[in-house]
């Protein structure tokens, strides 16, 4: 049963990438440099909410700095006549700069615990590390390099689906639940990341399974690095697969996408999975 659903899942995972225009209503750019773009929202005590199909997405209104509607200038978040948030009434002891720092930073879903040599005061092994790193991948033509934190390390192997008319499929790993790949496809001159991602998530809506515009939930990582990332059902009755759609640009050349999925029978991972990548990017080395 084990083997039955990774091959299910490999194959789904091939089919959405074999097989848009974005339509936007409302830019949201976040205080730590990220800029999310919904359809609409509401707006429910101190959160910003946007429906989607597999349940109802969230931001806290203290993470955002302005919100614009597409072609209108940008303005301040929109006030609310219920009052201020119970956290700003409270008015908490500030943090240390340390924790400060760390709150800035893009959310992580959950922290691991150090491993036992760490509290023992001993030097990581090179294990260790390469497991706080999460997948660490680099490709040397075009050269660049892939970091996601949030998924384990994967072993990478030539994409089955390669041949001469698909030069483009380069790289393919899968370790349960996830399964990531690697593309490149050539890019005309003079693009760059934001280029390269509004171009392939324009054709995001000719492949199977992917839902409507409005459910792709897109971002900027970094200058560099960009996002888009949906839950899509499977054939499978009980099942969801979550997807994360990373894309750049590598040596003025070819375009990148990096293509990760997971496969899951709980809804309760949909959440983390939207805000689990505020660390992970593409970059030249």
């Amino acid at each position: 049963m084990k083997t039955k659903m990774k091959t299910i899942a490999i194959t789904f995972f091939l089919l959405v990438l074999f097989v848009s225009h974005v339509h936007a209503e409302y830019i949201l750019k976040m205080k730590d440099g990220k800029t999310i773009i919904w359809r609409n929202y509401t707006e429910e005590d101190d959160k910003y909410c946007t429906h989607r199909s597999f349940g109802k997405l969230c931001v806290s209104k203290s993470e955002v700095e302005s919100i614009k509607k597409e072609g209108e200038p940008e303005s301040d978040p929109p006030k609310t006549s219920r009052g201020k948030p119970e956290r700003e009434k409270e008015k908490p002891k500030p943090l240390s700069p340390q924790k400060e720092k760390s709150q800035e930073s893009s959310p992580v879903v959950a922290t691991k615990a150090k491993p036992e040599r760490e509290k023992e005061g001993q030097k990581p092994s090179a294990s260790d590390e390469k497991v706080k790193e999460g997948f660490v991948f680099e490709v040397t033509s075009p050269r660049f390099k892939v970091t996601i934190p949030s998924i384990p390390p994967i072993k990478m192997g030539p994409h089955p689906g390669q041949d001469r008319r698909r030069p483009h499929l380069r790289f393919m790993g899968s370790s349960e639940p996830y399964t990531i790949s690697i593309l490149t496809p050539t890019a005309d001159r003079g693009m760059k990341a934001q280029d390269c991602a509004s171009s392939i998530i324009r054709s995001l809506g000719s492949r199977p399974f992917v839902p409507a515009a409005d459910e792709i939930y897109k971002a900027k990582i970094d200058e560099n690095t960009f996002v888009a990332i949906y839950a899509s059902d499977m054939p499978i009755p009980g099942f969801v697969q979550l997807h994360a759609h990373f894309f750049s640009a590598a040596g003025g050349t070819h375009c990148v996408e990096v293509h990760v999925s997971k496969v899951t029978k709980s809804k309760d991972e949909i959440d983390p999975w939207f805000q689990g990548f505020g660390k992970a990017k593409i970059e030249p080395y």
